[in-house]
């Protein structure tokens, strides 16, 4: 079975170059002082925090195929990731865990790490981090979407948006909830059936440890 490619939430997890088949810590704790804004699209430069500038410059690269970017899968009982080159390396759905798609710089640091969880239900989950030139963590975007959401008729998006400083403390966070065309969601059975546990790693290296990906920045950062 063959699908379109995910890549980021709303950028790149629904189609991109590469076919793919269709388809737990505590979360970083807030911190004082943080603001939190609607998401819009596209941004108003002006506005932006220089974070969710980097995030948004980012999502236009990935989503206009300006970035060279790797996809990888993580199998059940098997231990190495199995990189995807063409249609015909994708293994069979019932064996993935989940799907992982990354992008380095010339520098070796990554750009970002987006990774789509399989047997999740009648969700489709999908956990984004983003790093500056020294792996550090800039911002995390969770993007569920599902379907036995008890406040619409249709499927239910969520996306949670969440910005950080270079000490990893949180200076912004964004959240919206709509359904299928984008009109605002209120329901609270939506975002408790929504939430999804995850862990918001600090540097890539932190993340690559868990994922078993590589890491080819060379520089040491604090």
């Amino acid at each position: 079975m063959k699908g379109s490619v995910f890549i980021l939430c709303s950028v790149l997890l629904w189609g991109c170059t590469t076919d793919q088949p269709e388809s737990s810590d505590e979360p970083v704790s807030n911190n004082t002082g943080n603001t939190e804004t609607e998401i819009t699209s596209p941004p108003e430069k002006k506005a932006l925090i220089p974070q969710a500038l980097f995030k948004w410059e980012m999502d236009s690269l990935i989503g206009n195929q300006r970035i060279f970017v790797q996809t990888f899968v993580k199998q059940r009982s098997m231990k190495d990731l199995v990189e995807i080159y063409t249609d015909d390396d994708w293994p069979d759905e019932e064996t993935i865990m989940a799907v992982y798609q990354l992008s380095y710089r010339p520098n070796g640091s990554t750009q970002f790490f987006a990774e789509r969880l399989y047997g999740m239900g009648d969700r489709d989950v999908q956990l984004t981090h983003y790093f500056d030139e020294s792996n550090h963590t800039v911002a995390f975007e969770k993007y569920v979407k599902y379907y036995q959401n008890g406040c619409s008729e249709g499927l239910a998006q969520e996306t949670a948006i969440t910005y950080f400083d270079g000490q990893f403390h949180e200076v912004s966070s964004e959240y919206l909830l709509t359904d299928e065309n984008e009109n605002p969601l209120h329901g609270a059975d939506c975002i408790r059936r929504g939430l999804q546990d995850h862990v918001i790693f600090k540097t890539y290296e932190d993340l690559a440890n868990d994922k078993g990906t590589k890491v080819l920045y060379k520089g040491k950062p604090s």
